[in-house]
């Protein structure tokens, strides 16, 4: 009789408070695979862009790298004050950008400090902007105040924008919101599209800084006629997709 219950106890299923656990564990692992997938794939793909050459930056800290971990880290509530995307024709949304001087205006919002792309961007808006003088050109960023974009663009990328180029810092994304630009997905930021331009743009000398901001942000671009009027709408689909400048130009210069 005692071998019997001894055998009993050996085929006792599970308590109530074990299966409890378990199935408290699974919900945790099923919660923390996306984002544990994220910084797996965010690891990789830093190592083909930093580590094979390291960071474009001089200045590498231990703050720095913090600052760029963060940056993976999806944000909460911004989504929740993002307005509708302006139509065309639309009267430009309120903000500082607001054109008062009766010229016509590109707004490029970037991505983030630091994205290749984000560089790229303004890069070209610079260099357009020295051969337009009769239309301003904006660079907007959520990533830095103004004094801290003036000092990214001078001194990181040692460019000389001309006096129709205008830096603005939009730390809390009010700009963004009232431009309806929405945050990214996931599939958005690591597309096989966007991993295969890094390398391009590596090739011409543009590599990953470290971040300063979120990488979840979306890119677009605008083009604002002399009447305030909103004439050109690019909101990009992948951290690739940049704004085309010189159809944004083309959109307001013939109004």
């Amino acid at each position: 009789k005692r071998e019997r219950r001894m055998k009993k106890k050996a085929v006792t299923k599970p308590s109530s408070r074990t299966a409890a656990r378990a199935t408290t564990t699974l919900t945790i692992s099923a919660k923390w695979s996306i984002p544990v997938l994220f910084v797996a794939v965010s690891v990789a793909f830093a190592y083909f862009y930093w580590v094979d050459e390291g960071p474009s930056s001089s200045s590498t800290s231990v703050s720095s790298i913090v600052a760029d971990v963060k940056s993976m880290i999806p944000s909460a509530g911004y989504s929740a004050k993002v307005k509708g995307v302006p139509s065309i024709g639309q009267p430009a949304p309120p903000s500082p950008l607001n054109n008062t001087h009766g010229q016509p205006a590109v707004l490029v919002f970037t991505r983030h400090m630091g994205c290749p792309f984000c560089e790229k961007e303004i890069r070209r808006l610079v260099a357009t902007a020295k051969d337009n003088q009769d239309t301003q050109f904006v660079v907007i960023t959520h990533s830095v105040t103004n004094e801290q974009l003036h000092d990214f663009v001078h001194n990181e990328l040692a460019l000389n924008p001309a006096e129709n180029v205008v830096l603005h810092g939009d730390p809390e994304r009010d700009v963004y919101a009232a431009y309806g630009l929405p945050e990214l997905g996931l599939t958005s930021i690591f597309s096989s599209n966007s991993i295969s331009q890094v390398f391009d743009l590596k090739a011409e000398g543009i590599t990953n800084r470290f971040t300063r901001g979120t990488r979840w942000q979306t890119n677009g671009g605008f083009g604002i006629d002399k009447h305030g009027k909103v004439r050109y709408v690019h909101i990009a689909q992948e951290s690739c997709d940049m704004t085309d400048i010189d159809a944004a130009l083309r959109s307001i210069q013939s109004l």
